[in-house]
């Protein structure tokens, strides 16, 4: 991922105001792959980029799994990364972050 996101949000956020149209109702996701390497080895850095982008207000992450097809991948995302991000109790995107 190239880390122009903050820019391209500014831009995003002009054109909401140039139009009337609140930012915060818009939902910001973007695509990054995941790998969690097959021990484990990568979870403290998708935590620490997933942190990232939540800090910067993405509120949805769409992710390709690297060998999702092993079933080791989508197992240690399911025990480390979820659970270090819940979803909102409404089940939406959470704006109060």
């Amino acid at each position: 991922m190239t880390f122009d996101l903050p820019r391209r949000l500014q831009a995003l956020r002009a054109h909401c105001e140039a139009v009337g149209r609140p930012y915060e109702e818009i939902e910001k996701s973007v695509l990054y792959p995941m790998d969690p390497c097959p021990k484990g080895e990568n979870i403290d850095a998708l935590l620490t980029r997933l942190a990232q982008l939540e800090s910067h207000g993405v509120d949805a992450v769409f992710s390709p799994i690297v060998r999702a097809r092993e079933l080791s991948p989508l197992k240690l995302l399911g025990a480390d990364v979820i659970p270090a991000f819940p979803a909102p109790p409404n089940g939406g995107p959470d704006r109060a972050r």
